[in-house]
């Protein structure tokens, strides 16, 4: 571990949290030290020397108060921030989102974009499910076009920010040479893959 930096402990039975907020904190220069059970914690807590640690309130087996309580015990001097993801959502409030756009031909629908968004993956079950985006084309024969994101650690949110990130940065130079003035996306070309292709070294 580097000594000039801040040793986190992260702890949550989410292994996708887990993996992706565990990234995000070392990126930003802490010692990031992750595990997903409560007695893991507190060995981890007696091998290393812990500033704060970052605990889930429900996990299975040992909770999080309750892994507050004896952490405490080994180091009296540690900040713990308490996190989790059961929450209420208050009633006049939304907890799910879902609409379509319509693109109408000659009176009927020949286009039809539908977005769907939820806070957690039980809002809502009869909603269609996915972690990406699905192509319907009517028709005979019928077609079913699947595109589900995600990064190296199965992480789809992240996936998803690398996708609009790279966007962002292939339309730097036609925003460079663009005249003064408003542009939007749709005046932006269209990146293809050809000739960027590198085998991998």
């Amino acid at each position: 571990m580097d000594k000039d930096k801040i040793n986190l402990l992260i702890v949550d039975d989410e292994e996708q949290f887990l993996s992706s907020i565990s990234r995000s904190l070392a990126m930003r220069d802490f010692n990031v030290i992750a595990v997903n059970r409560g007695d893991l914690a507190l060995e981890s807590a007696r091998r290393n020397p812990i500033d704060i640690a970052l605990v889930d309130l429900k996990m299975p087996g040992m909770g999080g108060l309750e892994l507050l309580r004896t952490a405490r015990t080994l180091v009296s001097e540690l900040e713990v921030v308490v996190v989790t993801g059961y929450g209420t959502i208050e009633k006049g409030t939304t907890g799910a989102l879902r609409f379509e756009v319509q693109g109408i031909v000659d009176g009927r629908a020949a286009i039809v974009v539908e977005h769907v968004t939820r806070m957690c993956d039980d809002i809502a079950p009869d909603w269609p499910q996915g972690k990406g985006y699905r192509v319907i084309i009517e028709g005979e024969p019928k077609m079913t076009v699947s595109l589900d994101m995600e990064d190296r650690h199965g992480d789809h949110a992240v996936g998803g920010v690398i996708l609009t990130a790279t966007r962002i940065v292939n339309a730097i130079p036609s925003v460079v040479e663009h005249a003064p003035g408003m542009m939007s996306a749709l005046d932006l070309p269209l990146i293809t893959g050809k000739g960027l292709y590198r085998p991998a070294g």
